[in-house]
């Protein structure tokens, strides 16, 4: 995909000085950085606004790279919506220093929230459950366990609301049991969690990575339930899809830009 296919320059008059980066956490996996060019296009045809997208490491362009574009174009306020489902570091400390640094003085910064416990996201989330079992010939009968996996943080504030957005998946598509767990930094560890499933007594495992876009993460949850899976052949293993492009996170992504600019 070539920059003409995904920068989108806005004609209405009321928010043109107004530029907007949606940053990507980066990645070096060409699915990944695909499949969030695709969504940055997609929100791009529901704004008002100059948009960019861009990435904060790992990747290109960079969210100095894609603020000149939009400077070079006369926007003179620029907001930042970091594609990040949870308020860690990045979002907290690493986005706004990166933006103080490259930053003309002239120019106007904004940060929308992150994108956390949207209810858009726990339907997208819903979708991609029962999407996995339709692929895995789901049999209503079957004892369940839903383990829900994050990417993780030393931030603490992070870690309980993943825990929340789990507990409001529960809510909104039940299960018999239901888990959550990390990849990293945070306890317990989908490792962990997923040693211990033969002590829960049920028939199906189904996994799934709350996580944005593909990547590295992916294969390595992927590769672990692949493993578990070896142990544990009396039980049925699922993996659900990630987030992915979809219009209800474009629609989340959006209503992050419009908070702001309601200010």
């Amino acid at each position: 995909m070539c920059r003409q296919d995904f920068v989108y320059q806005s004609t209405g008059n009321n928010r043109k000085a107004t530029g907007v980066l949606l940053v990507g956490h980066g990645t070096r996996d060409a699915i990944g950085r695909s499949e969030f060019l695709e969504t940055s296009m997609r929100v791009a045809q529901q704004v008002t606004m100059d948009v960019e997208p861009c990435f904060l490491e790992l990747s290109s362009p960079t969210i100095g790279e894609a603020l000149n574009q939009l400077v070079d174009r006369g926007c003179q306020q620029i907001v930042a919506c970091p594609l990040l489902l949870f308020a860690a570091g990045h979002a907290k400390y690493d986005i706004p220093r990166v933006l103080r640094a490259v930053a003309p003085g002239h120019v106007a910064l904004r940060q929308t929230r992150h994108l956390g416990c949207d209810s858009r996201l726990v339907d997208l989330s819903v979708r991609r459950y029962h999407e996995a079992l339709a692929a895995g010939a789901d049999q209503p009968s079957l004892q369940t366990l839903a383990i829900m996996v994050g990417r993780g943080s030393h931030d603490a504030v992070a870690t309980a609301e993943m825990h929340k957005f789990v507990g409001l998946r529960l809510a909104a598509a039940p299960v018999d049991h239901i888990e959550c767990c990390f990849l990293a930094m945070a306890s317990p560890r989908l490792e962990a969690v997923l040693q211990s499933v033969a002590e829960w007594g049920i028939d199906q495992v189904v996994v799934q990575p709350h996580l944005l876009f593909h990547g590295e993460l992916i294969a390595r949850i992927k590769k672990l339930v692949e493993n578990e899976a070896r142990k544990n052949k009396t039980m049925q293993w699922l993996v659900t899809g990630h987030l992915g492009p979809h219009v209800l996170l474009v629609d989340a992504i959006v209503d992050r830009i419009n908070e702001v600019m309601d200010i």
